[in-house]
């Protein structure tokens, strides 16, 4: 889980987007977040379902926005997948979630900072 703020985002067109979703990954700036992420980092996070109906709308996560996402690690195992559909994932990239509700766009930073403080407290 990682609180952000989005530096830019990428719309791909291939393979076709589901739906109009068409953002495939966002970059960004780590505000707070646990998983080895330090405050200032810059990664990437991808739609871990693009491209089929299991893909996360990410087109409201515009320059600026601030974002809670639970993300995970890409991994060898999801090569595979990312291969078919001709997305090129990086070793050290994230996933955002698929077939689910994994991120939350914030409306301020207050509550970004009230978010990362309820994070905290859950892992105690």
């Amino acid at each position: 889980m990682l609180i952000g703020r989005v530096l830019a985002r990428r719309t791909l067109s291939d393979p076709p987007p589901y739906e109009g979703h068409d953002v495939a990954y966002v970059d960004l700036e780590v505000i707070d977040g646990i998983k080895r992420l330090a405050p200032g980092a810059h990664i990437r996070v991808w739609d871990g379902g693009f491209g089929s109906s299991c893909t996360a709308d990410l087109r409201p996560l515009l320059p600026g926005r601030l974002v809670a996402m639970a993300v995970a690690h890409n991994r060898p195992e999801y090569r595979e997948y990312h291969e078919v559909m001709r997305l090129n994932v990086a070793p050290d990239d994230y996933l955002l979630g698929s077939c689910g509700d994994y991120m939350e766009v914030l409306d301020s930073d207050d509550t970004a900072s009230k978010a990362a403080t309820r994070l905290r407290q859950a892992v105690g």
